[in-house]
């Protein structure tokens, strides 16, 4: 369950960047007697690209440690593709579905508003059980950004044949052999393996 909350909020980094782009504020000082107006007031002023900026880092910090979940313990294979589809298209329906709509619902709707910022910060959570839920947690935006692919594949392992869902950083064929690590449900993190 963690790696799908994990994932979720990976998701959404994408909308952290683009909330931090559009309501961060800073004074700017051309002309006359400038002088700094003060750390606290700074953040006061942009609690919301602040909380953005705690999102991406987070966010930075489970891609790293998803790519690199696979040469930890827990792997299985190899196991041989017979048969591979691209689902990567099902990125988009995410972006489309829940990310661009956020970006347009006026997003000038005074998020400084503790009511506003609340009803934002609900939607989201509402969002995301039903993406948790619904176990569409691998269709993400911000790792189809940074390279990964999806696959529906069926594949070989040790004489009996089975289908699943993964997601994997390598562009892979029929033939291929890949190490695959659950993630969840018949979903799971893919690499190719390297024949010697």
């Amino acid at each position: 369950m963690r790696i799908k909350i994990e994932l979720y909020i990976l998701s959404l980094w994408i909308l952290f960047f683009l909330l931090f782009a559009s309501k961060i504020t800073f004074p700017i000082c051309i002309s006359g007697p400038c002088e700094y107006i003060g750390t606290w007031n700074l953040l006061k002023t942009n609690w919301i690209p602040a909380m953005c900026l705690i999102g991406m880092a987070y966010g930075i910090y489970i891609y790293y440690r998803f790519k690199d979940s696979i040469m930890d313990s827990g792997k299985v294979g190899p196991w041989k593709i017979t048969s591979i589809e691209s689902i990567s298209f099902e990125n988009l329906s995410f972006l489309a579905t829940f990310i661009i709509p956020l970006l347009c619902f006026d997003l000038d709707f005074n998020l400084d508003e503790g009511r506003n910022a609340f009803m934002l910060f609900l939607v989201l959570l509402a969002i995301g059980i039903i993406y948790i839920k619904a176990n569409l947690y691998y269709t993400n935006p911000t790792l189809s950004v940074a390279g990964f692919h999806i696959y529906k594949i069926s594949y070989t392992f040790q004489g009996i044949e089975s289908k699943c869902t993964i997601l994997t950083r390598e562009k892979l064929k029929c033939g291929d052999e890949i190490f695959s690590k659950l993630i969840d449900e018949e979903i799971y993190y893919s690499r190719k393996s390297i024949k010697k």
